[in-house]
């Protein structure tokens, strides 16, 4: 019996030994080839490959790739502050935020599907709080806000001819409820955020045209990719985009919003994944073409081909025969001494709904307005409100952030208030960008639960108030906003060390900031350097700050404000010594004070006011007395897309850059400082109506220059009065 299992134990050893090679051998053998996709049939113009030459490149043609599996031209918002890293957020009970969408001809004629993604804090109630969408001022459709954890996609067919060909304005209106309380301090809880990256138009299957429309569209959805627009030239290197910044500045300025990076390659880079939009600069040795032209690359990407002159008016003439047209950053101008209603600057009126609300309206002053005495502008107040107001409601009337007037909103019913005169002090307003704003805060009798539904709003600012502000002489305080309100992109230039060192892309984005304003006023200039560019201070007002500037942009402040921490304070205000008076009391401190104060000499200087700060960026107007020259420096690792988003801050009025340096912080927010020497400019004639006005700007500006003139001609008057008396005299 043994001897047999033996036995059948060897037969089938000898059975396995025998089929395993033969298995192994079967399944190394097994190979699996993945399916080719055949590329796509671009059906239109491939861009054709210049004939081959000795002693030049030429461009290449990449090969065909397969199409994305879907096109989207992305939302872009108006505004560059409006979205942080492709999200932007909604804030408060109410929320409005309008985007540019670019869309080709093409995707006019046939039903398009518009797709939103979007999320909300949880402190929102999702049964009272949603989001309206209008496209062009029709509204098409209300989603509710119920999506807390992750953004939710919601999909939108828009009939054909509900877009138009080049820029459409996408509004998004957030209204929110919280879920648990009620008040003011609970509206600061709630948000709803739009990924504007994946939010947009699905395009057809065919792509961009190969149209001025179609380029920026292209261009539009790369840069929410998040990827850089390729500039193709026979050098390759970031010096070629140099020459055409003007062109490229140009570019950014009919895109609006956030600008792309451009990103100079070579003919003869292989691109890791299929473009949809690029640049070629075409070598000199190339047929000379007629003007701009766009074609089909062999990827499907819309190509615009570039002659190495081409110049900006090229560009502007190709852009003029489609329909795009540059973003107005820039707001509405008020004319002084004539009335300027709500409804001229743009506004249908202003419903405040919500327990906060704040709505501000922009408007421009000309850079030469300039009251700084006692004169009064006003704003004629047409408001109502609801009859069901809480006790304690108040309206706050704001100029610059200023308050100038508090409102009662609990009594009476609201709903026939007569015009109501706001008289506020002129000098709150400035030359340039201002605002006014009106501010609701509604309290709650029950704030531990969720507000009860309230029909209408709680305000409303009617679009017949109207804003007065006062004619002035022609005055100019110099400051870098007076100065940046006339800077064009063609007053932009590089240092020999911001060539040297910083990112080629830099100089078109900053141009194409620049080229989205108006220019009413003879040029500014200016030069975009780094810290070896402090030298150009030397001889300057601000020479004695230039190493306290050169240690901010390097970064050292805060290490050696650490190490003087031990040591005695410096006084900021100026040595005045025959203004100081013994510090017996403290009401001789005040008194000090307010002397210091009245005669201006209370301000610190330069070298004070930057001890212990860091800057990743600075604005400078060296000499007051020439104005027009201003300096950017930067450090060359502050990203080309941030610098341009800081300096459109500026041209908004929406930072404290004023005066004559102003600072870019580490977390993105302008701190600026006012030299109280700069002289003030009188830019006319003096004429008998104005002689009032300037006297005051002048008294304002200087209060003890001003006393002492008047102090010097009162003793002389009294000195020549009493030489007559002398001398007429009868002995």
């Amino acid at each position: 019996m043994i001897r047999r299992l033996a036995f059948q134990i060897r037969v089938l050893l000898v059975a396995l030994l025998t089929v395993l090679p033969v298995c192994s051998i079967a399944v190394a053998q097994v190979i699996e080839l993945e399916p080719i996709t055949p590329a796509p049939d671009s059906g239109s113009q491939v861009l054709p490959v210049l004939p081959a030459q000795r002693g030049h490149d030429v461009p290449s043609v990449p090969e065909a790739a397969p199409a994305t599996a879907e096109l989207l031209a992305p939302l872009r918002p108006l505004q560059m502050n409006a979205a942080v890293d492709g999200v932007a957020r909604l804030r408060g009970e109410e929320d409005v935020i309008r985007f540019s969408l670019l869309v080709p001809e093409e995707a006019t004629r046939q039903p398009a599907l518009f797709r939103l993604l979007y999320r909300t804090g949880i402190d929102a109630l999702p049964e009272r709080s949603f989001i309206q969408v209008s496209l062009n001022g029709t509204d098409i459709a209300r989603i509710s806000a119920d999506s807390f954890d992750s953004f939710a996609a919601e999909e939108i067919e828009l009939p054909a001819r509900l877009l138009v060909a080049g820029q459409n304005i996408v509004t998004v209106h957030a209204v929110h409820t919280h879920r648990v309380f009620c008040g003011p301090e609970a509206t600061f809880a709630l948000w709803s955020e739009v990924d504007i990256r994946r939010s947009g138009v699905v395009l057809p299957s065919s792509g961009f045209p190969t149209s001025s429309e179609g380029f920026l569209a292209a261009l539009a959805a790369q840069a929410a990719l998040g990827r850089s627009v390729t500039v193709s030239s026979q050098e390759g290197g970031p010096e070629s985009l140099r020459p055409l910044s003007d062109v490229f500045g140009q570019i950014v300025r009919f895109l609006g919003g956030l600008p792309p990076v451009f990103d100079a390659q070579s003919y003869w880079r292989i691109a890791e994944q299929p473009e949809l939009a690029r640049i070629v600069i075409l070598p000199e040795a190339a047929p000379a073409r007629q003007g701009p032209q766009f074609v089909r690359g062999g990827d499907g990407a819309v190509v615009l081909l570039l002659d190495r002159g081409a110049t900006s008016a090229d560009l502007l003439a190709e852009f003029d025969t489609g329909s795009v047209s540059p973003t107005a950053s820039h707001s509405p101008a008020v004319v002084p001494g004539q009335p300027a209603a709500l409804g001229a600057l743009g506004w249908d009126g202003i419903d405040l709904s919500g327990r906060y609300a704040l709505r501000a309206v922009p408007f421009r002053l000309p850079e030469d307005w300039l009251l700084l005495a006692s004169q009064k502008a006003r704003i004629d107040l047409d408001y109502s409100f609801a009859p069901d107001v809480p006790q304690g409601a108040l309206l706050v009337v704001k100029v610059n952030d200023q308050a100038v007037r508090l409102l009662p909103l609990d009594r009476g019913d609201g709903s026939a208030l007569p015009t109501l005169p706001v008289k506020f002090e002129a000098r709150l307003l400035r030359p340039g960008e201002n605002r006014i704003a009106f501010e609701t805060i509604i309290p709650s009798s029950r704030p531990d639960s969720a507000c009860p539904e309230h029909e209408g709003p709680f305000a409303q600012i009617a679009a017949t108030t109207v804003l007065n502000v006062p004619e002035s002489p022609r005055m100019l305080l110099p400051s870098i906003a007076s100065a940046f309100a006339n800077i064009g992109p063609d007053d932009v230039q590089l240092s020999e060390s911001g060539e040297r060192l910083l990112p080629a892309a830099l100089s078109p984005l900053i141009k194409g900031a620049f080229a989205q304003q108006p220019q009413d006023s003879p040029p500014a200039r200016l030069m975009i350097g780094t810290v070896a560019d402090i030298e150009l201070l030397l001889g300057s007002p601000l020479s004695e700050a230039a190493p306290l500037l050169e240690q901010a942009l390097l970064g050292r402040a805060q290490g050696e404000a650490a190490e003087q921490e031990g040591a005695p304070a410096q006084p900021t205000p100026r040595d005045v010594p025959w203004i100081r008076l013994p510090d017996v009391s403290g009401a001789l401190d005040r008194v000090r004070a307010q002397l210091a104060g009245l005669a201006g000499l209370d301000a610190p200087t330069a070298a004070a006011w930057l001890q212990g700060k860091s800057a990743e960026a600075v604005i400078l107007q060296p000499d007051p007395a020439d104005p027009d020259k201003i300096l950017f420096l930067m450090r060359p690792s502050l990203e080309p897309v941030r610098a341009a988003v800081a300096l459109s801050h500026v041209l908004q009025g929406a930072s404290a850059a004023r005066g004559q340096i102003a600072l870019l912080t580490p977390e993105g927010e302008w701190q600026g400082w006012e030299n109280p020497d700069r002289p003030l400019m009188l830019l006319e004639p003096m004429r008998f109506e104005t002689i009032r006005p300037v006297l005051g700007n002048y008294a304002t500006h200087r209060p003890l220059r001003f006393v002492a003139i008047f102090l010097g001609l009162t003793l002389l008057s009294a000195s020549v009065a009493i030489l007559i008396l002398l001398m007429t005299r009868r002995d």
